[in-house]
């Protein structure tokens, strides 16, 4: 935690301090691992969190052995453990959509194709469903869904070289049924009446909308790609022609709306230096 605080302080904590905290931070996390899994677990995502504000690539290998840790502690079940208090337990389950955020928020941002397709399943919270969750757990859950959501989309059609319908129409569907069956705090139309004491809360609601326009702008992308080292031996069918084309129109806008929600942002200056969310959305 200090050796992420210190990247904050604007100068006033020299940069070789800081790497020497998190050298510290990193030698010691076989021992937290074998002392209290859980422990450690926390200081993967910290250990994670200082490598993306440092751009180190090595932050995802931390969110997945975050991840794999937290497997074998069953923080993907949906239900508690006997043995876990139940304040501990949504202390860990934030932990834990925390890593999955992460991870997928990386995968997209650096199109790494990873080998294990997590799914947005282990998101749910473990509570009956009709139990009113707290706006910030709302918040943390549904952006670790779309940013999981759009870790699944590179597997799905970012592992090979051929594009097909199916799989276009698949990830396309992932993403239009988070849209619709979003919770109603976090919907584009129930801000414009809030105060202005309520930007704290509205701008992380706008970064889950940014990470689904760039879910959006990612098959745009595959389309692309698709599309400029096409094939002579097969080509493309009539139905691929005008799902893409559709798809290329859905990203367009998506940029268009990306630009907007970007500059309402902007307005209440919540953005900083060094702010990780908002290096690449």
């Amino acid at each position: 935690m200090a050796a992420i605080s210190s990247l904050y302080s604007r100068g006033e904590v020299a940069s070789e301090l800081s790497e020497s905290l998190y050298v510290v931070a990193k030698h010691f996390l076989d021992d937290a691992i074998e002392a209290d899994p859980y422990r450690a677990i926390k200081v993967c995502v910290l250990l994670s969190m200082y490598n993306i504000v440092n751009k180190g690539t090595v932050a995802l290998a931390y969110a997945e052995l975050g991840l794999r840790l937290a497997h074998r502690q069953g923080l993907h079940n949906r239900k508690r453990p006997e043995h876990i208090s139940e304040s501990k337990w949504l202390d860990l389950k934030q932990v834990f959509r925390t890593l999955m955020f992460a991870k997928g928020w990386m995968c997209a941002t650096l199109g790494h194709v990873s080998d294990d397709g997590y799914s947005v399943d282990v998101l749910d919270h473990y509570e009956d469903a009709h139990t009113q969750l707290h706006r910030d757990t709302i918040i943390q859950t549904e952006i670790a869904k779309i940013s999981t959501l759009k870790a699944q989309l590179l597997r799905r059609l970012f592992n090979s070289e051929a594009l097909s319908v199916e799989e276009l129409k698949t990830v396309k569907g992932g993403l239009h049924d988070w849209y619709i069956n979003m919770p109603p705090v976090i919907q584009l139309g129930n801000l414009s009446g809030q105060s202005q004491e309520d930007v704290v809360q509205r701008v992380p609601i706008l970064l889950i909308h940014l990470q689904h326009l760039g879910g959006l702008m990612l098959v745009q992308r595959r389309i692309m790609l698709f599309f400029a080292h096409p094939s002579r031996d097969n080509p493309p069918s009539a139905e691929l022609l005008h799902e893409a084309a559709q798809s290329v129109e859905d990203g367009l806008t998506a940029a268009k709306q990306s630009i907007r929600l970007l500059d309402l942002i902007l307005e209440v200056q919540t953005l900083f230096n060094k702010c990780w969310l908002g290096m690449c959305v």
